[in-house]
């Protein structure tokens, strides 16, 4: 359910740049899945202009994949391998013909059902621009030798063979920027520790943690403000509203190399306080997992310092509570998946 629940997420921050990237202004006729289908009409643009837009969707695309990699903070399927996601591009150009549907102008007609063909093609590439041959010879300017080397081929329908021009376009991927590195946290060196034994499997309890959806569930002093449409990741933002005191939060990176499941986060909020930044560790156990969290605080200098043991007794208090809680929630973790699934259809 997490796996799927975060491939929507993803496929849906994808689609959203990916629009917000077409700079040439065509028409989105439909999202069809995990693929969009544009249009352009009147004058045709030149070739450089077309390559220059598929150039710029690819670059948002792995960009974003490539960032998303390095501030992913879940080790399920779908974040572990969205790096990996690939983009093909086919260009075709025709006759327009249009349908209206409940006020909506669609394309329709034989060409629209030429372009949605060519999606099923014998291209032996992964990633790909894909020219049919109606808009190879109606591009004037397009140089098929560069700055791509295209290739031809034909596939055959139930309609005849299209014939058509494909190029590898993986070579863009050369132009991506590295992430920055996130600053390291330095630990404190006395942080308010707790732990507490919970029956479930450690992934189970870090998506209960981890997913801001469930945080109302077990923090419950708390009103939880956060982007629902985003997966948690290092560098995401959220607030909590306690006792009339809006605290920002910042997810924290984690090191997903090592064997226990690590969510942090940090807020510069708290009264007295430079920082405060807490640590859930996620331990397999012979029953099920054991959670260990730490609270390090970070005084704005000595003096507040002496005012520490206020906050510190007062969190000694609440965060057993919350633990108690997240225990509760975390062993019953199924009716809660199946809650918020509802909850989320409705939007």
């Amino acid at each position: 359910t997490t796996e799927v629940e975060h491939s929507q997420h993803i496929i849906s921050e994808l689609l959203e740049l990916m629009i917000d990237a077409n700079e040439m202004e065509m028409t989105l006729a439909e999202i069809e899945g995990d693929a969009l289908f544009f249009y352009l009409e009147g004058k045709l643009p030149p070739a450089s202009a077309l390559l220059h837009q598929i150039e710029k969707i690819y670059l948002a695309f792995h960009q974003h994949l490539l960032l998303y990699n390095h501030q992913r903070i879940c080790n399920c399927g779908a974040c572990k391998t969205a790096v990996n996601l690939q983009l093909k591009f086919v260009v075709h150009i025709g006759e327009s013909q249009f349908i209206e549907v409940k006020g909506s102008r669609k394309p329709f007609g034989k060409e629209v059902i030429v372009v949605h063909r060519l999606l099923k093609n014998d291209v032996p590439l992964d990633e790909y621009i894909l020219i049919s041959n109606e808009a190879s010879s109606m591009l004037s300017d397009l140089d098929l030798q560069e700055p791509l080397a295209f290739r031809t081929l034909s596939t055959s329908y139930d309609a005849g063979d299209i014939p058509y021009h494909y190029a590898s376009i993986t070579q863009l991927r050369d132009r991506l920027e590295l992430p920055q590195q996130f600053p390291a946290v330095p630990p404190t060196s006395n942080p308010l520790r707790f732990s507490v034994e919970i029956n479930q499997k450690p992934e189970v309890v870090f998506e209960v943690i981890s997913n801001l959806s469930y945080r109302h569930k077990w923090n419950k002093d708390a009103e939880i403000m956060y982007d629902a449409n985003r997966v948690n990741r290092a560098g995401e933002q959220h607030q909590c509203l306690v006792s009339d005191r809006l605290l920002h939060f910042e997810t924290l990176q984690v090191d997903l190399d090592k064997e226990i499941f690590i969510y942090g986060e940090r807020t510069a909020d708290i009264p007295f306080h430079k920082e405060l930044v807490q640590f859930f560790k996620v331990h397999k156990t012979g029953q099920g997992s054991r959670v260990d969290t730490e609270l390090h605080f970070v005084a704005k200098n000595r003096w507040l310092g002496l005012l520490s043991p206020i906050i510190r007794r007062k969190l000694g208090r609440s965060i057993p509570i919350s633990l108690h809680n997240l225990k509760s929630v975390a062993e019953h973790a199924d009716q809660v998946v199946h809650d918020h699934l509802i909850g989320s259809s409705g939007m």
